[in-house]
């Protein structure tokens, strides 16, 4: 297995330009390291952007069908309202 790995590491292509931009002076465990952090920073960047957009799409979502609901009983309550004064002017109640 570790042979598996060792074979698989000297064939992966990013390994082999890290190795050979280390050697040739070019790249360091510190510029590795500052290129890691600056790749997480973007990604978490990134994933908070999308949060953040979600929450604003659902946000808008919750409002417009709150809103739609609102609107929906709102008109039924009128109906029901109309309803009742007709039948109170049609039939009067004799009590």
């Amino acid at each position: 297995a570790v042979d598996v790995e060792r074979w698989a590491a000297a064939k992966d292509p990013l390994v082999r330009l890290r190795l050979w931009l280390t050697r040739q002076g070019l790249w360091d465990d510190e510029r590795q390291a500052a290129c890691e952090e600056e790749a997480e920073a973007r990604v978490r960047q990134a994933v908070i952007g999308w949060i953040k957009r979600r929450v604003a799409q659902s946000t808008a979502q919750l409002i417009l069908s709150s809103a739609l609901y609102a609107a929906a009983f709102a008109g039924m309550a009128m109906a029901h309202d109309s309803t009742s004064t007709v039948r109170s002017r049609s039939c009067p109640r004799s009590f």
